[in-house]
């Protein structure tokens, strides 16, 4: 049987991941009372244990339109074992500064053990005031001694201009519990911005201080028109305590500009003089658009450059890319070898076909391996697109999987629809349907929701047709209903006020209700009568 997992994501108001409230003033779309959370999610495969996976699409983390930002707050993740029965796998929580700027990253997973969720690892983030990552730290939750242990940690510093000036690692010391010194690097820069010089420097413990390893800077040299031509880096010798040779790199351009070759030669200490390393060679159509790329290694044998690989390039009449093909250089049967991708455009110049293909070796041609084809609908907004993959039997692209996607007035993404092709039956299947809602917070009016406060109340409990759950302040908020197993069964939308959820249909018992306040998560008990 197929093994499901869905992951749903709840999504409070910038700036207060922990507690969920929601500007009702900037609430776009009319809900129901009750309604199925979702973020933008994406589906993946496991080669393992033939599972589907809905991962969320952490590019979606942090939505903005105008003044309105939407902040991924906690996902969690379920693992179906029937079509209509679940069971909580796993969960993530996120945390802010007031700058919307991810602070900590915390998974769990479900120990079917002990029944009950468990800490998997975390990640902290910490910015200055101009929104640039200082430190970062990641931690593994020991289950032996139960307390989080650190993987590592980095630390950063920069100069005025907001370029990097130095950079510290650090390891996790198990018998003191705390973070070590390992490796530092500090960086210079020329007036342009160039970086000049980089020292790397260790930590001894036997002395606690920083000791240098090496050190490297680099020299520029520019042609008329302020081009790059070479690119010098030198290593401190400390024998010869001096800078030595050790990398260039050599530049060269076409009378229009377009840069038709780049080489990387290394120092030889032992004759004194620069080796060829790589080469890249560039060729351009009329309207410079890269037509050829070709690469090649030194030969130090025989003292000359071999081709190693290249790339062609296409065009149509518009300058949309229309193919491109990767050959590598096969040494035993002297010939190129490679991969081939096709692309096609509508009258719009959206991309409505993508296929790619490699090269038979033994028959001398291109063979299919992947073809995609993608939908719009009038506004430019892209409905969906269908996978196939090649058939080597007979010869033919066969069905794989597709997606479908509606749209509200606004423009966002409100169902995607999940489909599989069952081979058997010779129809499309759906696996997965995911729906989408907003809450978008103003943040222009200034409101501090930290400082808000609000009471809830929620009644009758026990209950048995409904309950309501009443809402003291002016925001909105989601809510998460829970069986005695630890189940999501409902996400409950709330309203400032009363709000009345139909709860006839659950079966009689114990139930939780997860509600987002000011000072953090709490569990409310409802019986179901």
């Amino acid at each position: 049987m197929r093994n499901i997992i869905i992951l749903l994501v709840f999504i409070p108001i910038a700036g207060l991941a922990q507690t969920g409230y929601i500007n009702t003033k900037t609430h776009h779309r009319q809900l129901n009372n009750i309604k199925q959370i979702e973020n933008p999610l994406t589906m993946q495969y496991s080669d393992n244990n033939d599972s589907i996976y809905l991962v969320s699409d952490l590019q979606a983390q942090l939505k903005s339109a105008t003044d309105n930002k939407n902040l991924l707050d906690s996902i969690y993740g379920y693992n179906f074992i029937s079509l209509s029965d679940s069971l909580l796998a796993s969960k993530e929580c996120y945390t802010y500064n007031a700058d919307w700027k991810k602070t900590s990253d915390i998974s769990y997973k479900w120990n079917t053990s002990t029944n009950q969720l468990v800490s998997s690892h975390k990640y902290e983030y910490t910015w200055d005031s101009h929104g640039r990552e200082t430190e970062y730290a990641y931690y593994n939750w020991d289950t032996t001694t139960n307390q989080w242990v650190g993987l590592g940690k980095y630390e950063y510093t920069f100069d005025v201009n907001g370029r990097g000036k130095s950079g510290i690692s650090y390891t996790w010391d198990t018998t003191t519990n705390l973070w070590v010194e390992n490796n530092k690097y500090e960086f210079t820069y020329d007036a342009k911005g160039r970086t000049t010089g980089n020292i790397h420097y260790v930590w001894k413990t036997t002395t606690n201080l920083w000791v240098g390893v090496d050190s490297l800077k680099e020299e520029y040299a520019f042609d008329a028109n302020g081009r790059e031509i070479s690119d010098i880096i030198y290593n401190w010798n400390k024998i010869k305590n001096q800078w030595v040779d050790s990398l260039q790199n050599e530049f060269a351009y076409d009378s229009i500009g377009n840069e038709i070759s780049f080489v990387i030669y290394n120092w030889d200490t032992t004759t004194d003089q620069w080796i060829g390393y790589e080469q890249n060679e560039y060729e351009y159509d009329t309207n410079g658009r890269e037509i050829l790329e070709i690469g090649y290694n030194w030969d130090s044998s025989n003292k000359q450059w071999l081709v190693l690989w290249k790339g062609e390039y296409a065009y149509d009449a518009n300058g949309k890319e229309t193919g491109y093909i990767n050959y590598n250089w096969d040494k035993t049967n002297n010939q190129w070898i490679g991969n081939k991708y096709e692309f096609e455009y509508d009258a719009y110049g959206r991309r409505i076909s993508y296929n790619s293909y490699y090269w038979d070796i033994t028959n001398k041609q291109w063979v299919g391996n992947l073809n995609d084809w993608y939908f719009y609908d009038a506004s430019g907004k892209e409905t969906g697109y269908i996978s196939y993959n090649w058939d080597k039997s007979n010869n033919q692209w066969v069905n794989s999987y597709k997606y479908e996607y509606t749209f509200d007035t606004n423009g966002n993404k409100t169902l995607q629809i999940n489909y599989r092709w069952d081979n058997t039956n010779n129809q499309w299947v759906i696996s997965t349907k995911l729906y989408y809602y907003y809450s978008l917070h103003d943040i222009s009016d200034g409101i501090n929701l930290a400082t808000l406060n609000g009471t809830i109340k929620l009644y009758p409990n026990p209950a048995a047709e409904v309950i309501n759950l009443e809402l003291s302040n002016r925001f909105a908020i989601l809510c998460l209903l829970y069986n005695s197993n630890g189940q999501v069964i409902k996400t409950l939308y709330a309203l400032p006020g009363i709000n009345t959820y139909n709860i006839s249909n659950l079966r009689t018992g114990l139930y939780f209700i997860q509600i987002p306040t000011q000072k953090g998560m709490i569990i409310q008990k409802m019986v179901k009568e």
